[in-house]
């Protein structure tokens, strides 16, 4: 992950505006809006966050702002602009790079945070994350944050969703078992149809009496298909007709690997 200060120019010093992450391998963008920012400050895009009490920008949002300063993906003499940057082939990051982030609808650029000495509410706000997300029955997941002191919670989808989001997930189980962190663990999504940032699942979330490292302790419990044969020495042929007949239950299927609970499967050897 590589950090960048957003820093308004036209205010001397440079003005603070937020931390701008990006994600190497995902190519992935999150954006932090400073503690002490106002909307009257900010530009547009941020200001309709901050009147609602957002100040951690999600992936989706934050990669609308970095489009917003670089060259369209559709421009039509794209291809004689990147050979002209020496670009192969269209990456945001790097033509955000080449303009150090300005554009003509403020005054805002980004710079590397190299050392990245980060402000403690930075800190505080990166120590909240997400680390795992396990979708559940009854259109719920069970979500843990970093923090040796925060608990796991158990959060109800339709408590948070819209109504038509919901149905969506209720009419398509696969897509909601398809469930996934966002980017730095800023919130779970489900592809680019919606998500839910951390700070609402902690708000709507009902605290158990269990940590991350509980849940990492309890993920050993499972097993895949390849485990399954080994233990009941069996072929994958017979694991499939133990599904079919209802004898062992399917936690998770990813379309190229199923997941199953361990003490169900050490129950069909007894």
């Amino acid at each position: 992950m590589k950090i960048y200060r957003i820093v308004d120019e036209y205010i001397q010093p440079c003005r603070l505006i937020g931390y701008l992450l990006y994600y190497e391998k995902t190519q992935g963008f999150s954006i932090e809006l400073a503690e002490d920012l106002e909307a009257g400050e900010a530009p547009l895009l941020f200001a309709s966050f901050l009147k609602k009490g957002v100040r951690s920008i999600d992936p989706a949002w934050s990669r609308r702002w970095v489009q917003q300063r670089i060259v369209p993906a559709d421009r039509q003499n794209l291809g004689a602009v990147l050979k002209a940057n020496r670009m192969k082939e269209y990456d945001e990051m790097k033509l955000l790079l080449l303009g150090e982030g300005r554009c003509a609808q403020d005054d805002c650029a980004i710079v590397e945070e190299k050392d990245k000495l980060l402000p403690d509410w930075m800190y505080r706000r990166m120590r909240g994350r997400l680390m795992r997300v396990i979708p559940l029955s009854g259109w719920s997941v069970l979500v843990s944050f970093s923090g040796e002191d925060m608990p796991a919670m158990h959060v109800e989808i339709q408590r948070i969703l819209k109504k038509e989001q919901f149905d969506r997930l209720k009419q398509e189980e696969t897509l909601f078992r398809a469930v996934r962190l966002q980017p730095g663990g800023q919130g779970i999504c489900w592809g680019e149809n919606f998500s839910i940032p951390a700070e609402k699942l902690r708000e709507t979330g009902v605290p158990l009496p269990l940590k991350e490292k509980d849940l990492r302790m309890m993920s050993s419990e499972v097993l895949d298909t390849a485990a399954v044969c080994r233990q009941l020495n069996c072929s994958r042929q017979f694991v499939d007709r133990l599904v079919k007949e209802g004898r062992l239950t399917v936690l998770q299927d990813s379309g190229r690997s199923r997941m199953y609970d361990r003490s169900e499967v050490e129950r069909l050897a007894w």
